[in-house]
């Protein structure tokens, strides 16, 4: 007899005797002497819950005060499980229960007497690890500098909770440290899983010894559970159905075992076939997971005697349509077998937005034309949160009922933000930001949505503008709130602002001083219950819930019940577990914030008919017609393993190795994928739409993932159809789907009009669209939209009456008005005419760095005069101890001390005291090297100024004056006369181009020149020509260079950095005066380079006298010309456009004007480049009489 003849007879023999031990255990059974499981199992759609709900019903119908029946389902499915049953006894059942595992420890444990320790809240729990890792920092090796790293907390509780699952104690885990540091030699990794061993078991230690015997968490009432059965006598008699599951954790399957033990057993489970005994299969089957549970229970029963029968059911029930049908039967089947059928769609959207966007559309279609409900659709996603605020914003637009099955995190709700920034307010010193972020959650106001809102914007300004911190906040001295006392009511507007910073800082100020006091974990937590309490918190999250009722967001209203529910339990929890520790501010504020982190609202569905967002991991579906399967992308579904725990998967596999059974890794987290997928794409009856995103909303492109692709290969016959944004993209036949509810359309139709408008070609719907809306007259919401089309977002020329009493028969302004106005006549009227100007803020910014550089050159300067030195002859030491003085005076004027109010404002001040040190050194030095010599500082012109205004008088009488005040003025004497120059300090480096003077932009320079020189006879008492118009930049640079360079050329360098850019005078002396060092070559101070002949050479920035004298007149007229369109009214909304320079980018008003280069109506003035020369010819020719081209 052949080797394999024999090993033939040996299995037959073996399975003789199993089939012999199974019936006999089947007679023990049927004589009541021992328990029995029932397996019905079958692919997706044959019926096994419905079987199983179908014998409940029976059973209870027929002796409806008879033994208790259990229905075991997973927790998201318990609802719709009691639904289920309800709807097919049309009346009650007082002998079923359908129980989650969680529900079903609840009942087990009140009989058995298990509940009488306290339960922690997960929520409870993550404040104890957060108190546990911040006081035992010190130990840790590995995580001392994690502990505060956003989710820490949370991979930490889920370590600990997989520990508890897979029954794995904080022993076993300090013994898998100590053989690790033991060994001699340890790779890297080793070593770090070493020190990870180390942290987790010391955190795992000291949490085991905080809750043991005194308080149990969720996994505890689990392992509590499975102990609690066999004493049950509620489950004696009970007959038990466990249906919905595919695996279960290790505690799940040992509650299920006991229960196999106790009393009679049906499960359900998906699985084409009864497997081989001791056989799970390949780990890459489709049903492996399902088979590898059937196996376990299957080998507990034959170890405990239990009998055991399955039910195969084969027919599918569930599938109208052919195309579903053939994608369960043929899924994961490779090679790929190719069909045809109907009821699948396959999707590609150019983004997650527009794939929720047509998802919508669909839905309302499905509804409207095929007479669906709501409650027959699902959308499901791997990744909800991916999806959860397209959904939240566009379904609601398409009026789309729907309920999120998953739960939401809390932390962007008002109370969790309130209590987050108490804390931080009375730890921090009342900083601005806790302080607002408070304020604004409204729950200190005497009720939410108050007049209080709009005055604690006031307040916010004030704050911001005085650099309110500490205990200014609380000082009994009243705020001035920047009201004139010659203000109608101005008296009664401070009352009311100051009632309001009482009313505000007072439950803080208690909260502050209880806080104080406190230093055990109680006492913390009753001052911080005590501060909501006197805030009123309960009764205005009442106020929110019922505001939420009436508005009908039902889930919104249960969210703010919930919120205060789990507040008082988080704090409830801290004070269980941690008693009379005594604790710091810092650590219980750490504890607080870890448990708000943590806290999730739990919601039931508010309403039968609405559509269900599914997670295609936990949610579990039941009776849908329609399932649209989103985000069927690479790395989305099948998802990416999650490689953030604190082990990693190479770490998990070296714990195997050593005995240490932990939760599945990566590699068969990606093996389940594939049954999510499988069980996604079954749940429909009809209709099947599987989507991916060729975007993600960073724009990043995004393919599709193997499953999109393998389905797309099952049917080739079926189009690929690409979702786009717009109408006109989406193609002329599916346009009239953009259709769908009054709201929505309008938004879809206008912009389809305004293509209209720019030309182009629309479809017929949307005429027919507009006429219905221009029926709607009722509507003001519609009329006002229409009127967007016709539109300009242009503002109407000022009346010249409404100009002259806006402006005055006398207008007083600056160059940089004019310039302004050059740039958008629009931004002038906004600063000018409107006088509107942006929330002033405590902070220092660029223009208080020049008005300190402004200020401290010109009193370094003059302190030097006043003691009666030169500043040529001072040494660096002298010279930067004058500058120190300087500026250690000014800084006190620089926006209300701001340099004493921090740390970092001290340093700010130290280093622009080095920037001045350098630029006064600088100075001197080109003084040495130069005949210009200061003749005034901060040169006012204007009303009461050593200088009269320059002044022009309009068409009507209308005078304009122009005002300003000079950095600096230079004056040089030479043989052919007085050479005036101006010299401005600037913080970036800067230059003068000449078109940018031609066009109007920059002015200023010359504007100024042009003053002094008029002026020259009256202030300086001799008559001037124009030298230059010069910019200093005032800086501090660093030396980049890669040789050893002398102390002399350091300088040399140093001061080649400062070289001064402008304009000069072409003339000879005037050059020669501006640097008395060079003879040929370029000047290290004055833009010009000379030729060996001592002349002006290639790249010199120089003027002719003439010219000067050219854009002196060319100027005035030009400020003459902008002053008559201002006192005309004109306030265009005409920006300028220079290359790629625009006025919008830093403009302040920018959201006010809302220009829009896409109107027709908007558009940018183009300035065309000119070269220095083409600028002096278009002026000459514009003096001639002739125009520029």
């Amino acid at each position: 007899m052949s080797r394999g003849v024999q090993e033939e007879s040996i299995l037959e023999k073996k399975a003789r005797e199993i089939d012999k031990f199974q019936r006999d255990l089947n007679i023990l059974y049927e004589e009541g002497i021992l328990m029995s499981i029932d397996f019905v199992i079958g692919r997706s759609g044959t019926g096994k819950s419905h079987k199983i709900h179908t014998r409940i019903l029976d059973e209870s119908l027929e002796d409806p005060s008879g033994r208790p029946v259990i229905l075991l389902v997973p927790e998201q499915m318990t609802f719709q499980a009691e639904r289920e049953l309800l709807a097919l006894a049309d009346r009650a059942l007082t002998r079923v229960q359908v129980l989650s595992f969680p529900r079903l420890a609840f009942r087990l444990l009140q009989e058995t007497g298990g509940a009488a320790r306290k339960q922690i809240s997960k929520n409870g729990i993550h404040a104890m690890l957060r108190q546990i890792t911040d006081e035992s920092r010190n130990e840790l090796e590995l995580y001392k500098n994690s502990l505060t790293a956003p989710g820490f907390i949370q991979q930490l509780e889920r370590m600990l909770t997989e520990c508890k699952r897979y029954q794995l104690s904080c022993t076993m885990m300090q013994e898998a440290y100590e053989s690790l540091d033991e060994k001699e030699h340890l790779t890297a990794s080793e070593k770090k899983l070493r020190a990870k061993l180390h942290d987790f078991s010391l955190v795992h230690k000291k949490a085991e010894e905080t809750l043991s015997g005194k308080y149990v968490e969720a996994e505890d009432l689990l392992q509590l559970t499975a102990e609690a059965v066999p004493s049950s006598a509620m489950l004696e008699k009970s007959r038990i159905y466990i249906d919905g599951f595919h695996s279960f954790t290790p505690v799940e399957e040992e509650i299920v075992k006991q229960l196999m033990k106790k009393t009679e057993v049906t499960m359900t489970l998906v699985l084409d076939e009864e497997p081989e005994m001791n056989d799970r299969g390949h780990p890459l089957d489709l049903f492996f997971e399902t088979a590898s549970t059937l196996q376990q229970l299957k080998s507990f029963s034959m170890e405990e005697g239990i009998s055991y029968n399955y039910e195969k059911l084969v027919e599918g029930h569930r599938f109208q349509s052919s195309g579903l049908s053939f994608i369960e039967q043929n899924i994961e089947r490779f090679p790929t077998k190719m069909g045809k059928g109907t009821g699948i769609d396959l999707w590609e959207a150019v983004n997650h937005r527009t794939e929720v966007e047509h998802t919508a559309r669909e839905i309302v279609r499905l509804v409207r034309e095929e007479n669906y409900r709501y409650r027959d659709i699902a959308v499901m996603t791997r990744n909800v949160e991916a999806y959860r605020s397209y959904i939240e914003t566009i379904f609601p637009l398409e009026k789309i009922p729907f309920f999120m099955d998953n739960k939401k995190s809390a932390l962007d709700h008002p109370l969790t933000e309130f209590i987050k920034s108490a804390l931080e307010t009375i730890e921090k010193g009342w900083p601005y930001e806790a302080v607002f972020r408070m304020i604004k959650t409204e729950l200190l106001f005497k009720e939410i949505g108050g007049e209080e809102r709009e005055q604690a914007d006031i307040l916010e300004n004030y704050v911001l503008a005085r650099g309110i911190r500490g205990k200014k906040w609380y000082e009994e001295e009243p705020w001035d709130y920047f009201v004139d006392p010659a203000e109608e009511d101005a008296d009664n507007r401070v009352k009311t602002l100051e009632e309001l910073r009482s009313n505000l800082i007072k439950p803080v100020r208690n909260f502050e001083k209880n806080m104080k006091k406190a230093r055990s974990v109680r006492e913390r937590a009753e001052a911080l219950f005590f501060f909501l309490e006197e805030a009123a918190v309960p009764a205005k999250l009442q106020q929110m819930h019922d505001q939420s009722l009436e508005a009908g967001r039902l889930r919104e209203a249960r969210e703010h019940e919930q919120m205060w529910k789990e507040t008082v339990r988080l704090l409830d929890d801290i004070v269980e577990i941690s008693r009379q520790d005594k604790i710091s501010l810092k650590i219980f504020r750490d504890m607080i914030e870890a448990g708000l982190e943590s806290m999730q609202f739990s919601v039931i569905p508010p309403a039968f008919d609405q559509v269900l967002i599914a997670d295609a991991e936990t949610s579990r579906l039941q009776h849908v017609k329609a399932v649209f399967l989103l985000g069927v992308n690479e790395g989305i579904f099948p998802k990416k393993p999650d490689e953030n725990g604190l082990l990693s998967e190479e770490e998990r596999k070296y714990m195997e190795q050593s005995g240490i059974k932990l939760a599945p890794g990566a590699e068969n987290q990606l093996q389940g994928e594939s049954f999510l997928f499988y069980r996604a794409v079954t749940q429909a009856s009809k209709n099947l739409y599987i989507s991916y995103a060729l975007q993600d909303a960073g724009g990043n492109a995004m393919k599709p993932s193997r499953f999109f692709s393998q389905t797309a290969a099952m049917f080739p016959e079926e189009p690929l159809k690409t979702k786009f944004e717009s109408p006109q993209e989406q193609g002329v036949e599916h346009e009239p789907d953009f259709v769908t509810n009054p709201e929505r359309s309008l938004t879809y139709m206008t912009v389809q009009l305004q293509q209209r408008k720019q030309g182009y070609n629309i479809h017929p719907v949307w005429w027919q669209v507009y006429e219905w809306y221009l029926n709607q007259n009722e509507n003001r919401r519609f009329s006002t939209l229409l009127s967007s089309l016709t539109y300009k977002n242009q503002p109407v020329e000022l009346k010249k009456s409404l100009s002259r009493r806006l402006y005055g028969k006398k207008i007083n302004a600056s160059v940089s008005r004019f310039e302004q106005f050059n740039a958008c006549p629009f931004s002038q009227f906004s600063k000018y005419g409107l006088k509107l100007k942006e929330r002033a803020a405590y902070k220092l910014e660029a223009p208080d760095i020049g008005l300190l550089f402004h200020a401290a050159l010109k009193d370094v300067t003059e302190r030097v005069q006043e003691e009666n030195k030169d500043l040529r002859t001072l040494s660096r030491a002298e010279i930067t101890r004058y500058a120190e003085e300087v500026v250690e005076n000014l800084a006190p004027r620089v926006q209300r001390e701001i340099f004493n109010s921090s740390d970092r404002y001290k340093y700010i001040l130290r280093k622009l005291k080095d920037v001045v040190s350098r630029a006064s050194i600088i100075m001197t030095e080109q003084a040495k090297r130069n005949d210009f010599v200061p003749v005034g500082f901060e040169i006012g012109f204007g009303q009461g100024e050593a200088i009269p205004p320059l002044q022009f008088t309009l068409s009507d009488e209308t005078v304009v004056e122009v005002s300003g005040r000079v950095d600096r003025v230079d004056k040089a004497e030479t043989s052919s006369g007085i050479y005036l120059r101006i010299v401005d300090y600037k913080s970036s480096s800067r230059d003068i181009k000449l078109d940018e003077v031609y066009h109007g932009l920059a002015m200023q320079m010359l504007v100024y020149l042009d003053v002094v020189i008029s002026f020259a006879d009256d202030w300086l008492g001799v008559e001037a020509d124009p030298a230059g118009v010069l910019y200093f930049h005032v800086h501090n640079p660093v030396l980049k260079t890669n040789e050893r360079l002398t102390l002399e050329e350091i300088e040399e360098l140093l001061l080649k950095q400062f070289k001064m850019k402008g304009l000069l005078s072409s003339n000879e002396e005037v050059i020669a005066a501006s640097d008395t060092s060079i003879e040929s070559g370029w000047s290290n101070i004055a833009p010009v380079r000379l030729s060996k002949d001592g002349k002006p050479a290639g790249g010199s920035r120089t003027l002719a006298p003439d010219d000067y004298g050219l854009l002196r007149q060319y100027i005035r007229s030009h400020m003459q010309n902008l002053g008559q369109r201002m006192a005309d009214g004109d306030i265009s909304l005409t920006p300028y456009k220079k290359k790629q320079q625009i006025p919008c980018t830093y403009c302040s008003y920018k959201s006010f004007c809302q220009f829009d280069p896409s109107l027709d109506t908007n558009n940018y003035r183009t300035l065309p480049e000119k070269s220095a020369e083409e600028v002096i010819e278009a002026i000459r020719k514009q003096k001639g009489g002739k125009t520029d081209d």
